[in-house]
């Protein structure tokens, strides 16, 4: 979700639980994710590092 946020969703090659789980999050949630510029770092996990 923070990928697809920060227009970074062509990027990111994640499970398939994450991916499930991105898909669940309200809109509402999804906009309340930082953008690059607002926090000092992202951390995706594994395999997003």
């Amino acid at each position: 979700a923070i990928m697809e946020r920060c227009g970074d969703k062509d990027d990111c090659v994640s499970t398939p639980d994450a991916a499930d789980l991105a898909a669940k999050l309200s809109e509402e949630q999804k906009e309340n994710l930082p953008l690059p510029g607002q926090v000092g770092f992202i951390n995706g996990g594994p395999p997003c590092q």
